[in-house]
């Protein structure tokens, strides 16, 4: 199922690191009903403080491999330093707080997964997921973000292997390229994914140019320094 690793930011300069199967927008806005109610977590309380429409939140990561954005959970909580007294995080990851503590609940929580994981509420959730991707601003903020987090070395050790892992695991293999071929049959997945390509062709003719402008311009300063020389000794 789809997940997402969120970040949401808050006036105090501190930051709460989160995981979710759901778009990370609906997430935040549990994280308010809970503030509103009984919820006594330290971001619970945060957003009581500061008010509901004080804090951002931020998609850093997209997958469906539940044990890999757990896992990125926990680099993420130490390389952004949000567990508390530095944020709003009460644990270190991995496993999230402790779930419902009554049988019956639990049951209801089973009960509401199996229904929810309907193709109808999948297909919702990608779309959520992708319309995330469109807005420039927020692509931008998360880029940040994850270059903040690929400069720390186990994050980055951690990648490296689990892509290895990715290329080398055929049923990976089998499912990421049927979503690939899902995505691609969105029109504006694929208008995007042209354009994004052709701007990226402009920026390398471009780049090829000025590189070429250059060297042009470096060879006629040398020329005129050897012919003034030249003059010079004659």
């Amino acid at each position: 199922m789809m997940g997402c690793l969120y970040r949401i930011d808050f006036p105090s300069g501190k930051s709460y690191i989160g995981v979710t199967s759901k778009p990370a927008e609906w997430r935040l806005t549990e994280h308010k009903n809970a503030a509103r109610s009984t919820g006594d977590l330290v971001i619970h309380k945060a957003i009581r403080k500061y008010g509901e429409n004080s804090c951002t939140i931020s998609t850093l990561v997209i997958s469906d491999d539940d044990d890999y954005l757990k896992a990125i959970e926990v680099l993420a909580i130490k390389k952004f330093n949000t567990l508390t007294p530095n944020g709003y995080n009460m644990t270190s990851g991995g496993n999230g707080v402790n779930g419902p503590s009554s049988l019956a609940t639990k049951r209801r929580v089973a009960a509401f997964k199996k229904t929810a994981a309907t193709r109808e509420s999948i297909e919702k959730r990608r779309e959520i997921h992708r319309k995330a991707w469109d807005d420039d601003e927020k692509r931008a903020k998360r880029s940040e973000m994850v270059k903040e987090l690929w400069k720390d070395p186990a994050y980055r050790k951690h990648m490296i292997e689990a892509h290895a892992w990715q290329r080398s695991d055929l049923e990976y293999r089998k499912n990421a390229a049927k979503r690939a071929r899902d995505m691609w049959k969105d029109p504006k997945y694929r208008a995007r994914i042209i354009e994004s390509k052709r701007r990226a062709r402009i920026r390398k003719r471009l780049v090829i140019g000025i590189e070429r402008l250059i060297r042009l311009k470096r060879a006629k300063r040398y020329k005129g320094f050897f012919n003034l020389e030249t003059l010079n000794a004659n």
